[in-house]
């Protein structure tokens, strides 16, 4: 029950993200479907059904942590090599910034920061069992290459945000 609990306290915070993200055109637009109170009942029923799956197969508590870590961490990858492009893309205002350090130094503070992340992806890793691993990235593989594809057919039009409306 205490599982359970918990995993049902996130749902709220996680269905706005869902929902933006259907209204850019990321996910069919039934997400956004709401009841007559105003909650998305949707994807609140979806998040329900994969919060679901954990409790049912007898996971505990430090499998689903462990689990969540690993992608948020693999996730940081990528906003790690988007910083490091930042001299590469953004010259001028690279230049002009206040934090703006030597080439050498830049990419040596990049490398450290990357090794740190892949130790803590390896750690994080090691603390799932091979299957539960190899499903997670199986399922972020395949997550990427939706996004890439849904990203190329055009229907993804980016808005300000949920938070700002």
């Amino acid at each position: 029950m205490a599982l359970a609990t918990t995993l049902n306290s996130c749902m709220s915070g996680f269905s706005a993200p869902f929902i933006q993200a259907a209204k850019d055109g990321w996910f069919p637009k039934i997400i956004c479907r709401q009841n007559r109170f105003g909650a998305s009942y949707v994807i609140l029923t979806i998040l329900f059904a994969i919060g679901l799956v954990p409790v049912l197969l007898g996971f505990d508590i430090q499998t689903i942590t462990n689990n969540v870590m690993l992608v948020q961490y693999i996730l940081a990858l990528l906003i790690y090599y988007s910083i490091w492009q930042f001299p590469k893309r953004f010259p001028e205002q690279w230049k002009a910034s206040r934090w703006h350090v030597p080439a050498f130094v830049y990419n040596l503070f990049m490398a450290l920061a990357l090794i740190v992340e892949c130790l803590i992806i390896y750690y994080a890793l090691k603390g799932l069992t091979p299957l539960i691993a190899g499903i997670s990235l199986a399922v972020m593989v395949i997550c990427s290459i939706y996004a890439i594809q849904r990203y190329k057919s055009g229907k993804v039009k980016m808005e300000t945000g949920v938070w700002f409306d």
